[in-house]
């Protein structure tokens, strides 16, 4: 007898618990293994995916029990549903799907059916081992980067950062228990640290940072909100609902994220606690906790802040609204000079693939098309000229009022 049922989107109800993560279009994470379906998630899926966008389920919580005390998770019959539901997912994205990114950390790679591996995990060059506490190295963004970068040496540089951030991680026990504790803390904070370091490092990359500023960078990014852990969690709930008294969390849980990443060694540079210090100020000098602009905030604090705000966009963290990709991309691009720094984002813009000329690109309502030019790259690079499947063709640059 299996305890799971395979659903679509449009079958989902609230209270069923999904098997396996989600990942948004743009390949960062969206919900977590195992988590119940709540009215407003139930929401945010239905604007990121179709109706037909197929996933794994268990319908009550004593079926999620069932299924996990006989470890269905590494059964062959379920390994196999698991294996089509990703191969239908598929068609729904613009980057590789890959299996390991399904799992459950238990399973061993030795046990999943050979043809699982041979369709869905494909050879990924300078791919880094998965290891079980180390999720980030599955996110379908972060095994992207040689597709997203354009040119040979900045993707060589990703894998380098891959190889160097795997090691640092799995050698400093002190990380890896800050971020198990973020894990069980709240989904929100823990998923958002992983986009956003997927999304710094993308944005450092471009801006050809070192190999050592490159690590610094991820680790400042993956930890900047850990001060949240000093809250209780209902009031955390609260502020993600209704944002009240920012200025005086802002303040609180950076001054609280920078005592406690100072217990490890590794953390306690200039670069990394300046970028943790700075990652709510606005380059208009309207942010927290000092009030800083332009280039009195780090640069660290400017990344991560580029990174933070398009992934609350998308993620719908916040007060309960969403973005697809493409329109927070947009919202973000109209916030240079005033929130962002407008040359770090827009250098991020010039040297990723995000919005060129043959990129597929999902928009509002499911749909989907093709980057076919652009009216004005020049002052909009993020209104193109996309060609839907249809075969109709919208200039967003004649949209733009």
């Amino acid at each position: 007898m299996t305890h799971y049922l395979r659903k679509t989107v449009s079958e989902l109800v609230t209270g069923d618990i999904v098997l396996h993560p989600l990942y948004r279009t743009d390949g960062l994470m969206f919900f977590a293994r195992y988590k119940q379906l709540t009215t407003s998630v139930l929401q945010h899926i239905r604007q990121h995916y179709p109706g037909k966008f197929p996933v794994l389920v268990a319908e009550r919580a004593d079926a999620l029990e069932a299924f996990l005390s006989g470890e269905e998770y590494a059964a062959q019959d379920f390994l196999r549903e698991l294996q089509d539901v990703v191969s239908k997912q598929q068609h729904h994205f613009t980057i590789p799907l890959r299996m390991d990114a399904f799992l459950d950390e238990r399973v061993e790679a030795a046990s999943v059916p050979q043809r699982i591996n041979e369709v869905h995990t494909p050879p990924a060059q300078n791919h880094v081992q998965l290891k079980p506490e180390l999720p980030l190295f599955t996110t379908p963004l972060w095994n992207s980067f040689e597709q997203i970068l354009d040119s040979l040496r900045l993707q060589q540089r990703a894998s380098t950062l891959k190889t160097l951030l795997h090691e640092t991680m799995q050698t400093d026990p002190h990380l890896l228990i800050m971020l198990d504790k973020m894990r069980g803390y709240h989904d929100v904070l823990y998923i958002h640290a992983l986009n956003t370091t997927c999304l710094s490092a993308l944005i450092g990359l471009t801006l050809e940072i070192s190999d050592e500023g490159l690590m610094n960078l991820a680790l400042a990014t993956l930890f900047a909100d850990i001060g949240f852990l000093e809250m209780p969690r209902k009031e955390f709930c609260h502020y993600l609902d209704h944002r009240s008294d920012k200025e005086h969390v802002v303040r609180q849980h950076v001054k609280d994220s920078i005592r406690l990443v100072s217990e490890s060694p590794l953390m306690r540079t200039k670069p990394i606690l300046y970028g943790i210090r700075d990652h709510h100020e606005h380059y208009n000098g309207t942010g927290h906790p000092d009030g800083k602009r332009q280039d009195e905030i780090s640069v660290f604090g400017r990344i991560i802040t580029i990174a933070q705000h398009y992934d609350e966009l998308v993620g719908g963290y916040i007060e309960e609204t969403s973005m697809v990709a493409f329109d927070a991309q947009r919202t973000l691009w109209k916030r240079r000079g005033v929130t962002v720094d407008p040359d770090i984002l827009s250098i991020f813009l010039y040297r990723s693939s995000f919005n060129k000329v043959g990129k597929h690109i999902h928009l509002r309502g499911h749909q989907k098309g093709t980057i076919i030019g652009f009216t004005d790259f020049i002052h909009e690079p993020l209104l193109p000229q996309i060609q839907l499947e249809s075969g109709e063709v919208i200039d967003y640059f004649k949209l733009r009022f």
